[in-house]
């Protein structure tokens, strides 16, 4: 199920969803910017960080482009450019 920010994730999880599911357009939305990228980097992880704390179900990221990510490869990401 999809979720934009930790409210949503918690919600998902406890509704019985196993995975969530966050991209950049939900997020891009959430703090108010267009889907093209305009959202920094520190700032969507700042929400998938929430989400990972909200919740303990796996998260499944698509911001790159269309790529996929996990919530660990993205946070590793973050932290090799010093993002984090």
């Amino acid at each position: 199920m999809e979720a934009h920010n930790g409210l949503f994730a918690r919600i998902d999880e406890e509704t019985g969803f196993q995975e969530i599911w966050a991209s950049g357009l939900s997020i891009s939305a959430a703090l108010g910017v267009r889907d093209n990228n305009e959202a920094s980097w520190t700032r969507v992880l700042e929400v998938l960080e929430f989400m990972a704390d909200a919740t303990s179900i796996p998260i499944l990221v698509e911001y790159i482009r269309g790529q996929w990510l996990d919530i660990d490869d993205a946070l590793d990401l973050a932290r090799a450019r010093n993002l984090l």
